[in-house]
């Protein structure tokens, strides 16, 4: 027999091509079952073996999962591989001086730790479940002096995760799409290059040592969206977000309204450290309304938020407002003038919004659906409001409330909807005045005899 060389580990195809993708950024993002943890694990100890004096952290979101993936295993493995697992610190050390801290984002202390040191190597396993400030923090800090790391195109973070969850839509903007949310990230508006955020598509069929009855037991009793998610990964899939109805593909128009647009009605959602937005929303017919302008403000005084929302009626062709209605926050005072009564002196008059959180909601989902027309009752400029069609769609429910919005998400784009649509009656067929009787039943026939019947003429 010949020499007969024992590989301890080898990895599947998509696994290679996640590891060879170029760039500083990487997400293995797809369904579930494609090997993300193993070669989370593996790939950090390949390179740790490889880089003396490396720096990485491996992250779960709570310390059962952390146990359960990868320290149970790093407690047999440290034998095959030479590296120390230290359980009180949570790190496997190697004798060139490289370590592997494990650890989770369950609370503020462990998330605080981390924002204070540096890494080489950061992987947030299912990164789509940490908020997507807290994801953004952790990805700053990866960072580092170490030559060798430089020199071989670091440092990294590395994100297996399957799609659905808090931060979503912030990974398929950079990664899948790449285009990044520049109002939330401005500093990306000139910094940002594709080639550092690469993305490697893994499903299921890419395992063959995969159960075989892993699908059928696992997966087929998931929700339609859900099942595409995990199965496929299907990015586009939307499960638990809160408007489940809305997307750019359904609620994004491009109609180009004469000019001027009159009977506009505009709404504001008041911000100065955290972002406000306005929007101006025309009627245009059979009781539908469009977004078409929108604006995401941050840190402007009422006076230049005034004067901004003047230059964007200008700028969008509005001839005429019908009112304005704002965040009932701007109404409030201690001592001096309200925010509202600054904005007024300065030409843009605004009245209170209603603040009824949960009705808001159901009555904004009623204005997503379709009228008899098949058309959403409220649509959006695309052209105009990447915003709303972006930050709306993303929004989950609250974990305490499900009947409200997470308003530790970019809520501002919906709450400027919310106020608009509880200061209008709302979106439904109206009703009509004569019962509605089935067919052929007395009813039904008197109602036909009296239509043929009836008086016709000028003398009837």
């Amino acid at each position: 027999m010949g020499y007969r060389p024992r590989f301890w580990w080898v990895p599947l195809p998509k696994q290679v091509a996640f590891l060879e993708l170029p760039g500083k950024r990487k997400l293995l993002g797809g369904a579930a079952g494609p090997g993300k943890s193993h070669v989370s694990r593996c790939g950090a100890y390949r390179l740790c073996l490889t880089v003396p004096n490396l720096s990485v952290l491996l992250i779960r979101k709570t310390r059962p999962e952390l146990e359960r993936t990868h320290i149970r295993k790093m407690r047999q493995e440290q034998h095959d591989l030479g590296f120390t697992w230290m359980e009180q610190a949570k790190e496997c050390r190697f004798t060139n001086g490289s370590v592997i801290e494990c650890g989770h984002m369950e609370d503020e202390a462990a998330v605080q730790k981390y924002l204070s040191s540096e890494y080489d190597l950061i992987i947030p396993e299912e990164a789509v479940q940490y908020p997507p400030d807290a994801l953004m923090e952790l990805m700053s800090r990866a960072r580092t002096s170490h030559e060798q790391v430089k020199a071989l195109g670091g440092p990294w973070v590395w994100l297996p995760t399957n799609p659905g969850g808090p931060s979503h839509h912030l990974l398929k903007s950079f990664f899948i799409d790449q285009q990044p949310d520049v109002e939330q990230y401005p500093a990306m508006a000139t910094s940002y290059q594709p080639a550092q955020w690469g993305y490697t598509h893994a499903t299921l069929d890419d395992n063959p040592y995969i159960d075989p009855d892993y699908e059928q037991l696992s997966l087929s009793g998931l929700r339609k969206a859900r099942y595409a998610q995990l199965r496929h990964g299907d990015w586009d899939a939307a499960e638990g977000t809160f408007f489940e109805m809305l997307s750019k593909t359904t609620h994004g128009r491009s109609m180009q309204l004469h000019q001027p647009i009159d009977s506009v009605i505009e709404s504001i959602d008041w911000g100065y450290t955290k972002p406000g937005c306005w929007k101006a929303y025309a009627p245009i017919g059979d009781g539908h309304w469009h977004v078409i302008a929108e604006w995401k403000f941050r840190q402007h005084t009422p006076e230049e938020v005034a004067a901004g929302i003047k230059q964007r009626r200008s700028d969008h062709g509005i001839g005429s407002v019908s009112y304005v209605v704002g965040d009932p926050s701007m109404f409030a005072k201690q001592r001096g003038e309200s925010i509202a009564e600054t904005m007024g002196r300065h030409g843009v008059t605004i009245r209170a919004g209603d603040n009824e959180r949960e009705l808001g909601w159901m009555r904004l989902m009623a204005a997503y659906r379709d009228a008899p027309d098949g058309t959403p009752w409220l649509t959006y400029e695309t052209d105009t409001c990447g915003y709303s069609l972006r930050s709306i769609p993303a929004l989950l429910a609250d974990k305490t409330n499900p009947e409200d919005v997470d308003t530790s998400l970019d809520d501002h784009a919906a709450d400027t909807d919310r106020y608009f649509v509880m200061s209008r009656p709302a979106f439904s067929v109206p009703v009509t005045t004569e019962p509605a009787y089935p067919v052929n039943s007395w009813g039904w026939w008197r109602r036909v005899h009296e239509s043929s019947t009836r008086s016709e003429g000028v003398l009837a």
